[in-house]
């Protein structure tokens, strides 16, 4: 008869690296990337050095409600849940694109020229890098 030897559990510390790592490995990011890419944008927009990422909810959510955006889509948008009301039942999303592309024209161009301009700064920087190693 063999016995089998059984390995132990992954410890806590073990469990947030194999985390991490599949995480990184399917494209995804860990809160210091978004929080970097944030303040990257915050810059260039000329917002205060004390500008956080709920600061950029706040303001996503003010900009939905100032372009008129109906609070069902505002809720959606947020990632809030609509409630339990019959209302909800009944009432169906079904101008998402539209109610989008309203608060986008209205308020937030300047962010999103800012954010396809980071894009390509990024873009740029990956091609080069690629270039390196393909050189070297």
């Amino acid at each position: 008869m063999s016995s089998a030897v059984v390995a132990a559990p992954p410890s806590a510390v073990e469990r947030q690296q194999i985390r991490e790592q599949l995480l990184h490995d399917a494209g995804g990011l860990n809160y210091d990337q978004i929080e970097h890419e944030f303040h990257s944008i915050a810059g260039r927009l000329q917002w205060p050095q004390a500008a956080t990422l709920k600061d950029f909810r706040h303001l996503f959510s003010t900009c939905l409600e100032n372009s008129g955006v109906p609070e069902f889509y505002r809720r959606y948008f947020m990632g809030q849940s609509p409630g339990k009301t019959p209302i909800v039942t009944y009432t169906h999303l079904n101008e998402l694109q539209t109610q989008f592309s309203k608060a986008l024209q209205c308020s937030l161009a300047p962010l999103l020229s800012a954010i396809a301009e980071r894009v390509s700064q990024l873009k740029l920087a990956n091609n080069s890098n690629a270039d390196e190693l393909a050189e070297a």
